[in-house]
């Protein structure tokens, strides 16, 4: 039973990941990305990887990369994806960035 379950909600995320995805009206993307352990930069490989798939502008970089902070409202289409494992400091990947985010 709990087999089945967890088949679900995967089956159930992955479609809405699809969704979302498809769902993206704005070229290009930009998707950034602050992981502490790995995950949150797997998403947005994966983000990456499915927007071009679909034939969008994608550009994927850690949140350090990105230098141009005053330019970040100009983006035509933002996703950030951060993930913590709950123990301080933030997040390895970001660290440095996070700040514009938190206001």
């Amino acid at each position: 039973m709990k087999a089945r379950h967890t088949a679900t909600i995967k089956r159930d995320a992955a479609a809405a990941f699809g969704d979302l995805v498809a769902g993206l009206k704005g070229d290009p993307l930009l998707i950034l990305y602050g992981s502490d352990g790995g995950h949150a930069e797997e998403l947005a490989r994966r983000m990456h990887s499915e927007g071009t798939r679909r034939n969008k502008a994608v550009r994927l970089m850690a949140m350090d990369e990105y230098e141009e902070i005053d330019e970040l409202a100009s983006e035509e289409t933002l996703i950030v994806i951060v993930s913590t494992a709950g123990a301080l400091p933030l997040f390895d990947l970001g660290k440095n960035s996070h700040s514009f985010i938190f206001f």
